[in-house]
């Protein structure tokens, strides 16, 4: 077998011989593939988990077996086990990406199981796994998204190490970095309790930490579902028939259950349960050690039992814990639930505070301590008025004492401002991280239909396809017409087929047989991103969707041959358009996977586009081109418009380099037609330094004041960008 694009994605070091490897592991199996000899690698310890699934997710269709598509997943190799299944990374047969399947075994707990399945796939948060759906295998078993990093635990472990080597974390796995990671799984945590659900087995190994700071809360499986006014679950549907079979028994893992669960005491688990395991949790990103370090099974459970825990002291002595840390792991874990926070909002909003320097509510400043908290915040101006004072100056008078207070006041209603304008970024910026993910399922949907036509027979053409030409003629498609959104004639019955002039048409016959109905499937990508189900949709409806609500702008296939086939049909193409001229073609030439591109002037004059493209392969690695969804800047700036924020000036999507994307000040900009390869829109610094550096730093949020100005930001998850709104500071009470 040809290991040349399998090789490229494994460590150079890798060791041993490949092809050696390759023939051991082919005659231990009736099926050698190369995902399956990925997991073979794994389990051989050759590479760890972390490698495994980089090149399992990759989207690699070179790794593909070229067979036909059936319904169901291609088993590779189990990665994982937990109480009621095993976990298995598997190839979606039909869309050719891989993921994580989760299968039950055994005949026990299948309502539980099926409980986990309803649970997860109802809780639509950025910090929850997505569940993609059943697998169609016939087993009981669902498929989610396959994370390429590790857990919580590997991230620990990374952090212990820095200390073990006598260094200082590097600023991923910094105090403040753990602290970020924190607030991330309690704002999925407080999401679950909002929706009804307490998890009740947060714990490290059901924390996923991403390769791109993704923080996803993973393993619903003994959750438990409470409502506003019953205490217990209504039976009513198997989920919570499920819950009610087993809400007399103990589940969890007793290294972070909490008094309550640890008793068997099912009748008060509330959020006040999760919270109690969140306040373990915090107490290890902390001290980097658990805070329950018993050995023995039954001396686990008894310490849980008693709400015990070990004194905060530090993996490495020589590091200080800080007080209000500890009074706030304190609070969030004391025996009694009505006793903790209100809620995992509230421990958060004072892990919080303890991150912006503010008083800690677990930790009320005494007098002694306000006061050298002011003089740290201010310490030109309070050691100016100590020297006063010791040279007996008149001047520090009882007015300029409550002066100096009022001072201190606004400065804690600011530090409060800022907190309330970092979560209005921070929520706004999921939103756009939710919108670019779906983008990219629709494309790797879209990129595995044109991949797997390609390698099918020529079918049959009814017709000729029509040219942009034809478009707003006798003999165009009938239903063009000239469209207020697109600002021109669009067909959205039928697509356009562009040929370059240097073309023959006739060399690209072949092609255009074997994508005969991928209008079809273009079409319904359309539609499903205004969030409709095709298939349920009367004709009047599908049309009044596409020409209104639809989120993409385009959906387009340029083959490598010269063919392109772009949707909605339109009639403003020039002349000598050749699609592979283009940025967004040539930038993910070689490259796997979705991509996000530049911004681009549309060569139909509409304005610009912000591209997702991804290259296509066929089953022996040859390059067929590349597939493509367009959104359109406008599309993107009413995503990132951030409303409700007084003094707002505008907002800036801004590049890993610091560079702006786009402005809200842009929308309605318009592009000159052109067909240059090499044009995209300018991208200029923001002309922040701080900010620019935050940026280039991957910072997960944060705020910056420059002027007159407050840049505060928060870093989207599954793109190296960051949404940033620009206000006046002066709206806000800062000079």
């Amino acid at each position: 077998m040809d290991l040349h694009w399998l090789r490229r994605l494994l460590p150079q070091d890798l060791p041993g011989d490949l092809e050696a490897h390759w023939r051991r592991f082919a005659e231990t199996t009736p099926d050698p593939n190369p995902h399956g000899f990925v997991l073979f690698l794994f389990h051989e310890g050759l590479i760890d988990g972390r490698t495994a699934r980089r090149v399992l997710v990759s989207g690699d269709v070179a790794l593909s077996l070229g067979r036909p598509a059936t319904r169901g997943h291609e088993r590779l190799g189990v990665i994982g086990r937990g109480a009621m299944g095993e976990v298995i990374v598997a190839r979606d047969s039909v869309l050719r990406r891989a993921v994580a399947l989760k299968r039950h075994v055994g005949q026990a707990g299948q309502g539980q199981f099926l409980a986990e399945a309803q649970i997860t796939a109802q809780l639509d948060h950025p910090g929850v796994v997505p569940v993609y759906g059943f697998d169609g295998s016939g087993e009981l078993g669902y498929s989610m998204k396959l994370i390429r990093g590790g857990n919580l635990c590997d991230y620990l472990d990374r952090a212990r190490r820095f200390h073990d080597a006598g260094e200082a974390p590097d600023v991923a796995h910094a105090l403040e970095a753990r602290l970020e990671l924190f607030l991330r799984v309690c704002d999925a945590v407080a999401y679950a309790h909002d929706s009804g659900v307490v998890h009740r087995d947060l714990k490290p190994e059901n924390i996923m930490v991403g390769d791109f700071h993704e923080v996803l809360v993973a393993d619903w499986g003994i959750a438990h579902l409470i409502g506003p006014e019953d205490p217990q679950p209504s039976p009513e549907s198997i989920a919570a028939r499920s819950t009610a079979e087993r809400s007399c028994r103990i589940l969890g893992t007793p290294l972070y259950m909490s008094p309550e669960q640890a008793s068997g005491s099912a009748h008060v688990l509330r959020p006040a349960t999760d919270q109690y395991s969140l306040g373990l949790i915090l107490y290890e990103l902390v001290t980097l050690c658990r805070a329950n370090q018993a050995d023995e099974p039954r001396e686990v459970i008894l310490r849980a039992s008693r709400a015990e825990k070990a004194p905060m002291v530090h993996h490495d002595a020589s590091v200080a814990v800080h007080p209000a840390l500890e009074a706030i792991v304190d609070r969030a874990t004391r025996p009694w639930p009505d006793d903790r926070y209100p809620g995992v909002q509230e421990l958060a909003a004072d892990v919080r505070r303890f991150l912006l320097g503010e008083e800690v509510h677990a930790w009320p400043d005494t007098p002694l301590r306000a006061t050298w908290r002011r003089l740290q915040r201010h310490p030109v101006g309070v050691m100016a008025g100590l020297l006063a004072l010791v040279l007996g100056a008149a001047l520090l008078t009882t007015g300029s004492l409550l002066q100096a207070l009022q001072t201190e006041r606004q400065a804690q209603e600011q530090r409060q401002t800022i907190a309330g304008l970092l979560g209005e970024v921070t929520r706004q910026g999921q939103v756009l991280d939710r919108q670019l993910v779906e983008v990219e399922l629709l494309l790797e949907g879209l990129a595995v239909a044109v991949a797997s036509r390609l390698q099918l027979p020529p079918g049959d053409v009814d017709a000729d396809p029509y040219r942009p030409a034809d478009l707003g003629t006798p003999t165009g498609p009938p239903d063009a017409a000239r469209s207020a959104r697109y600002d021109q004639v669009v067909s959205f019955d039928s697509p356009v087929f562009v040929v370059p002039p240097d073309v023959p048409p006739a060399s690209l016959l072949d092609s255009r047989q074997r994508l005969g109905d991928i209008d079809d499937v273009m079409k319904s990508l359309l539609l499903r991103s205004a969030g409709a189900d095709p298939g349920a949709l009367e004709p009047e409806e599908r049309a009044a969707l596409l020409r209104a609500e639809a989120q993409l702008m385009w959906a387009y296939l340029q083959l490598e041959d010269g063919l392109m086939i772009n949707y909605p049909g339109n009639a403003n193409y020039p002349e000598d358009y050749d699609g592979r001229r283009r940025p967004w073609y040539r930038d993910v030439v070689g490259t796997l996977g979705p991509r996000w591109g530049r911004l681009y002037p549309d060569a139909t004059g509409t304005g610009y586009l912000l591209p997702c493209n991804q290259a296509i392969y066929g089953a022996d690695g040859r390059f067929l081109g590349v597939a493509g969804l367009d959104l359109s800047m406008d599309q993107v700036i009413a995503t990132i418009g951030v409303s409700g924020i007084e003094g707002l000036e505008h907002s800036l999507l801004v590049d890993r380099e610091g560079r702006v994307l786009l402005s809200t000040l842009e929308e309605g900009l318009d592009s000159e037609v052109s067909i240059q390869g090499h044009r995209t829109k300018e991208r200029a610094p923001i002309g922040v330094p701080e900010l620019e550096e935050a940026a280039r730093a991957g910072a997960p949020s944060g705020f910056v004041q420059q002027g007159g100005d407050l840049y505060v930001f928060a870093g989207l998850k599954n793109v190296p960008w960051m949404l940033v709104a620009r206000i006046d500071a002066a709206a806000h009470g800062f000079d």
